[in-house]
């Protein structure tokens, strides 16, 4: 008998073929109390009495009760559960329990919470007898599936969650259901989501994440797992794939389809994924493998770019292992003082005087020093360029106001700041901190910004800039001319001085173009007043063509490569005793 078919109701028996009624007391007195299931079967499940009320119950005719065992009245899928229930009453003598689904005449299910134990009175010990009872808990079974469902769910968007892919990878997977078939875990993660957040509202973002789910799960097929395992993260196991198909063309046909406009809330959205794509078995044996792998290859697709999916292999691991260990190297060096700052001189273009300097980190580790394009961006991943940077902002003034008792007079030092260093709620005050300890006049210390970092926010970054500048602090734009194309903020910002890419620089001798975008700033920086630092200087021919455009000052190797503090200072008395001798010291201090 199948779970969907439904009992055939025999005509009716003879009288004397009729079920009895139940005539034992004590279960006379539980049918009265509760209208229940209660039989008494034997030890195959024949049933050899039963109660009105579980003729009621099910809805079928006794005579008809009278012809079929226990384990037709329930679901097929069940029965061996039903078998497994009895055989353990009998083996031990102790009542069992458990919740089981009986067919209805009507082809709907009762659960009922059975209790089953060995009939008390004359009977063969061979050939034991069962009394069985019943409660309809229906409800609170379908509850309860309801309830685990749920709990299975993405409320938002009714696709699984982390618990359910969790469940099913560990089933599928680890208990080695998947017999060896080939099949991919694909991590992806919308780029740029956090920005739609924050600056359309959560109501928006709840939308767009419903849209996106629906556009993910018309690619798929039927047999798919797909999952949101929070925020903006999304899983894919994938094991179907037409014969002309490659797991790269569905990551592509994804990344594709994401680039299409969302309409949402009266707005057109445009979004992109970046996937990471682990393949089974050879990237991973486990569930746990697998989505780390997977999670490994999206984060290398962000760093490459976003926007497109990347397959796992083991030179990410590599790379992942090397950016722990050094930021483990990192933790280490900051507290045993391998830090330090060196200084490399901004000088004068046509005295070729120094006026001032600009701090650069560096980190001698004990195998060699790192250069900080290696380890800058992993502190501003890990949270580290806030301890680094407000360590840099302390030790430039202080440096600052040491050169002053020792007679070495700058006009000021430059100190880039990170765009995740200048978004921190403490770095005003780091920087006020940092100058009031010192002593130092606080016009003596410029920070240098880039323009991507002043325009990320510009709220934000006017309240912070006016804050400091009423305070006192200069500021200056770094790389000038490599980011953002829209120079209001030059007249929206405090700005006093811009520092030309080095890029710009390098080519001027030979580009046309670069010797025009050159003049072009100068003379800008002219029209408003502010000061400007070419950077980069290597050559006397590239020195010459910036003095002929009438650039004021200058910083490159040219002149001097960033010294530790004793050879600055030595640098600095240096090209004094020579300016002594020539012409004077001229303007020395008077760069803005």
């Amino acid at each position: 008998m199948t779970a969907a078919s439904k009992p055939t109701v025999h005509a009716l028996p003879a009288a004397d073929k009729n079920l009895p009624k139940l005539k034992d007391d004590r279960l006379a007195d539980i049918v009265a109390q509760n209208a229940a299931f209660v039989v008494h079967v034997d030890a195959r499940g024949r049933l050899l009495a039963t109660a009105e009320s579980t003729v009621a119950l099910l809805g079928y005719p006794a005579a008809y009760l009278a012809q079929v065992s226990l384990q037709d009245l329930v679901m097929p899928e069940h029965v061996r559960e039903l078998e497994e229930l009895m055989a353990l009453v009998s083996s031990t003598g102790e009542p069992q329990k458990a919740a089981i689904p009986f067919l209805r005449a009507d082809e709907g299910c009762y659960w009922l919470d059975l209790s089953v134990q060995l009939a008390q009175g004359p009977g063969d010990k061979n050939e034991p007898r069962f009394d069985v009872f019943g409660y309809d808990v229906t409800s609170w079974v379908r509850k309860e599936h309801q309830l685990r469902d749920e709990s299975r769910r993405d409320p938002l968007t009714g696709m699984s969650n982390r618990a359910h892919l969790r469940e099913w990878m560990i089933e599928s997977i680890d208990n080695g259901v998947a017999s060896g078939k080939a099949f991919a875990v694909m991590m992806l993660d919308l780029d740029g989501f956090k920005r739609i957040n924050d600056s359309l509202g959560h109501d928006i973002g709840d939308a767009l994440l419903r849209a996106v789910g629906k556009r993910l799960k018309a690619q798929l097929h039927q047999d798919d797992v797909f999952a949101r395992l929070g925020a903006d993260e999304f899983v894919l196991v994938a094991g179907n794939l037409d014969e002309s198909d490659t797991w790269d063309r569905l990551a592509a046909r994804i990344v594709a389809a994401m680039q299409r406009p969302f309409s949402v809330g009266g707005q057109q959205l445009r979004v992109t994924f970046s996937i990471g794509i682990a393949l089974y078995p050879e990237d991973g044996l486990k569930s746990s493998q697998l989505l780390k792998h997977a999670d490994l290859a999206m984060y290398s697709a962000k760093d490459r770019g976003k926007n497109q999916f990347v397959f796992y292999s083991s030179d990410l691991e590599k790379v992942k292992a090397e950016a722990f260990s050094l930021e483990q190297d990192m933790l280490s060096g900051i507290r045993t003082g391998e830090f330090e700052l060196h200084y490399q001189p901004i000088v004068d273009a046509r005295t070729r005087e120094v006026l001032a300097a600009e701090a650069l980190m560096r980190w001698n580790h004990p195998q060699g020093q790192r250069p900080p394009t290696a380890f800058i961006p992993l502190a501003e991943d890990n949270g580290l360029i806030n301890l680094l940077g407000s360590w840099a902002l302390r030790m430039v003034c202080a440096q600052l106001a040491r050169w002053d008792a020792n007679g070495i007079s700058l006009a000021y030092v430059g100190v880039n700041v990170s765009p995740v260093q200048f978004q921190n709620p403490a770095f005003s005050q780091s920087v006020m901190s940092a100058v009031r300890e010192s002593g130092i006049d606080p016009g003596r210390l410029v920070l240098e910004i880039t323009e991507g970092t002043l325009i990320k926010n510009p709220e934000q970054t006017e309240a912070i800039l006016s804050r400091l500048h009423a305070f006192g602090v200069r500021f200056a734009i770094d790389d000038f001319g490599t980011g953002y194309s829209n120079l209001s903020y030059l007249r929206r910002f405090p700005i006093s001085e811009i520092k030309i890419d080095r890029s710009f620089v390098s080519d001027i001798l030979e580009s046309g173009h670069d010797r025009a975008i050159v003049s072009a700033m100068l003379s800008l920086a002219r029209e408003l007043d502010l000061s400007v630092v070419a950077e980069g200087v290597e050559t006397e021919e590239q020195l010459a063509i910036l003095v002929e455009r009438e650039c004021q000052y200058i910083q490159g190797w040219l002149f001097s490569k960033a010294l530790p503090p004793e050879d600055f200072e030595h640098f600095v008395a240096t090209q004094v005793v020579i300016s002594l001798k020539g012409r004077g010291r001229g303007s020395l201090f008077r760069i803005f």
